[in-house]
């Protein structure tokens, strides 16, 4: 059971040996007792809210950078892979790959500091922006949970694209499209579908009850989404998430002392090496596997690639 829970102050007599197991002292708040119940349904209404959608948009995200390593091989029997219909060699799509992580390491920082001042819903960067989006409804020993919840999508997508590419590959030709053409328009379809409908389904960072959202400037042109909770639960929550911590805001002499802080360092490194290997998998599996056995068609190794991810 989770620990960061709300309080419920009860009679000076309830107190003493009352021996209730839906209830526990608040040790950080001296002789209030917090309804253990209560609070852990307020969080699972939140849950319902944010990790369904979250899931999905890691799924999509996840899936869309796969497609790049499985259209190398698409249809190569036929010349209608990557490399062949757009006129590229391996050094090429290796650049174009790593160009797109170089934007990457550059605008993922700014574009998430941005994210602190606007609204998080609009302006989402992914990674690390969902995590910091979660600390927003949850406590710090509470989002751990809800981040590997929503990350497994990252694999399954891993395994499920790879499967549904060797459909794609059945269509190549269709409308003078080839397999890879239709897999990157029907994923980009979807993606932005997707983006756009979380706008009115995500709520906006928590309010202290009875404190109605800014709708002036630039705010007033966005869809205004329903609240994560209302009423008794509302408070509930706004109680538990301010007991438990504060969040002031950053400044660049905060971002500095995060930049020397020399334990960040160790898990930058650590990160690194998590992130290469998977990202060269990502890219690269079906390239690796049809190096072993050429004569191995595009479908298959599209199909040969899923267990890599399923087994991982």
């Amino acid at each position: 059971m989770e620990k960061n829970v709300t309080r419920k102050r009860l009679p000076p007599d309830a107190l003493e040996g009352d021996g209730d197991p839906r209830f526990e002292r608040d040790g950080e708040m001296g002789l209030g007792q917090v309804d253990v119940e209560r609070i852990e349904q307020v969080y699972r209404k939140l849950d319902l809210r944010i990790i369904p959608a979250f899931w999905t948009l890691y799924f999509l995200c996840s899936a869309i950078r796969s497609n790049v390593g499985l259209s190398q091989t698409m249809n190569i029997a036929q010349h209608h892979d990557l490399a062949s219909v757009l006129h590229l060699g391996p050094k090429q799509i290796s650049t174009g790959l790593a160009l797109f992580y170089v934007c990457y390491v550059i605008f993922d920082l700014p574009s998430n500091l941005i994210m602190t001042r606007l609204s998080p819903r609009v302006w989402m960067s992914m990674w690390p922006g969902m995590a910091y989006y979660l600390t927003l409804f949850y406590p710090p020993s509470r989002t751990g949970k809800r981040i590997g919840q929503y990350f497994t999508a990252a694999q399954v997508s891993a395994a499920v694209v790879g499967l549904v590419s060797a459909g794609f590959q059945e269509m190549d030709g269709l409308q003078g499209l080839v397999g890879f053409q239709w897999m990157f328009l029907l994923y980009g379809l979807v993606g932005i579908c997707v983006g756009i409908s979380l706008l009115w389904w995500l709520p906006d960072r928590p309010l202290p009850p009875g404190e109605t959202p800014d709708r002036s400037g630039w705010n007033k042109w966005l869809p205004q989404s329903r609240p994560a909770l209302t009423g008794e639960d509302a408070l509930i929550h706004y109680e538990d998430l301010t007991r438990v911590y504060r969040r002031p805001q950053w400044t660049l002499k905060d971002l500095w002392h995060v930049v020397i802080d020399w334990r960040v360092w160790p898990l930058f490194v650590m990160y690194f090496g998590v992130v290469g290997v998977g990202i060269g998998v990502q890219n690269y599996a079906t390239v690796i596997i049809r190096a072993t056995n050429p004569k191995l068609t595009g479908i298959q190794l599209s199909l040969l690639s899923a267990p890599i991810w399923i087994v991982g």
